[in-house]
């Protein structure tokens, strides 16, 4: 069954074989003239992304804001409002005086 498909479509998969080997060795002639040829930029760049990504981890951790948890102030002339809100915060509920 595999030995028929193969026989059936030897064209069609030669030509994507040739085709990914062409592309290799495109990629492969394009990476050298970027090492050879731009060797110096290219080492640069490493030495810039060596030192940015640590600098940038660092600036996070330090610029963190300090978790705290908020309070709720309401004012109401009824005692049951925190009841009925039912919020999980703290609440100060303090009555109106007119």
């Amino acid at each position: 069954m595999v030995f028929n498909f193969l026989i059936k479509h030897k064209h069609s998969i030669l030509y994507g074989v040739s085709l990914a080997a062409l592309l290799f060795l495109l990629k492969w002639l394009e990476l050298r003239f970027v090492i050879f040829d731009h060797g110096l930029e290219v080492y640069i760049a490493a030495i810039a992304i060596l030192f940015t990504a640590p600098g940038i981890w660092l600036a996070i951790k330090l610029m963190k804001p300090a978790l705290s948890t908020p309070t709720l102030h309401v004012r109401s002339t009824n005692p049951d409002t925190a009841k009925i809100l039912s919020l999980k915060y703290t609440f100060s509920v303090h009555s109106q005086h007119g």
